[in-house]
């Protein structure tokens, strides 16, 4: 498991701009920037969490394309 408060998720476009950040487990992206659907194209995500049996950060890695 993993610690609900300790936990941070960044979207980044591939310019490396960051664009969309939360601290809370249970609010994803919906995909928008500024207020205005992202433009077609991959996204990295990333996710940093601390684990609840070893105090151990952990962080994740991956990509999403959006397509419309």
């Amino acid at each position: 498991g993993y610690d609900p408060y300790d936990f941070v998720m960044y979207i980044y476009n591939r310019w490396g701009e960051l664009i969309f950040e939360t601290h809370n487990d249970k609010i994803g992206w919906d995909g928008t920037y500024d207020g205005k659907y992202a433009p077609d194209g991959t996204y990295i995500w990333k996710i940093e969490v601390k684990t609840t049996m070893s105090d151990e950060r952990k962080m994740f890695t991956g990509s999403v394309n959006i397509l419309r």
